[in-house]
Formats: structure tokens, C-alpha cells, sequence
């Protein structure tokens, strides 16, 4: 008789538990973090709705977690790899930047001082007046 007494106690305490966890996934801002490019707060949260939704046999709140955690990771490899490539586009400009110095020193050195030499160095489109 005490099995069945537990019953009611054992439905309200994961009833609450559920929609404890539809609660947190719903008002969570997970979104927002990974909008902002916080990816680390993001994936907490999403793993903390992942393993609250398995807690409570919530399937398809577990499987929203996972499959929006594999879109945050998505999300921040590209964020990744266009940092990488605007760095490498920023230090092949850098070194470009610099070669046009070494030139103009070389031809200042050589006592080249025409405006066209310096033009040549710079580039083209650039005013020397």
C-alpha cells in the first residue's frame, strides 16, 4: 500500500521537474549569447537544458539541445575561420605595407627622389603632390 501512496508524490515531483526544465529552456537566452559570440555561456546552457530534459525523460527537449548545440558549433567554426582569414589578410597587408617601405628606402638610398619612382613604390592610384 505505501508503493502506491509513493506514486502520486514520485508524478508530482518529475511533473514539476519537467516543467521546471520546459521553463528554463524556454526563458534561457541562449540565442542571444551565441548572436553576441559568448559560445562558451551559450553551450553551457544548452548543455544544462540537454541534461535537465534527459532527467525528465523530455526527448524532444533533449534532442533541441543537441541539435542547437550542433548548430552553435557550426556557428563558431565559421565565426573562427573568418577570424583566421581576416588575420591573414591583415598580415599579408602588413607585409605588403612593408615591402613598399624597404623599396622606398632602397630608392631614397639610392638617391632616386623623383616623385614618379615614389609613385611606383606606392602604387597606383595615389597622389605624390
Amino acid at each position: 500500500m505505501k508503493e502506491v501512496e509513493k506514486q502520486p508524490k514520485q508524478l508530482d515531483e518529475l511533473n514539476r521537474r519537467y516543467t521546471n526544465t520546459i521553463e528554463y529552456i524556454q526563458d534561457s537566452n541562449f540565442d542571444t549569447l551565441a548572436a553576441q559570440g559568448d559560445y562558451e555561456r551559450a553551450e553551457e546552457k544548452y548543455l544544462e537544458a540537454k541534461n535537465l530534459a534527459t532527467r525528465v525523460y523530455f526527448e524532444e527537449g533533449r534532442q533541441d539541445a543537441m541539435n542547437s548545440l550542433d548548430d552553435l558549433y557550426v556557428s563558431r567554426n565559421e565565426t573562427e575561420q573568418g577570424e583566421v582569414a581576416a588575420a591573414q589578410t591583415k598580415a599579408s597587408n602588413e607585409v605588403s605595407a612593408a615591402s613598399l617601405v624597404a623599396e622606398g628606402d632602397s630608392a631614397f638610398a639610392k638617391g632616386d627622389y623623383s616623385a614618379m619612382a615614389l609613385k611606383n613604390a606606392i602604387g597606383p592610384g595615389v597622389s605624390t603632390q
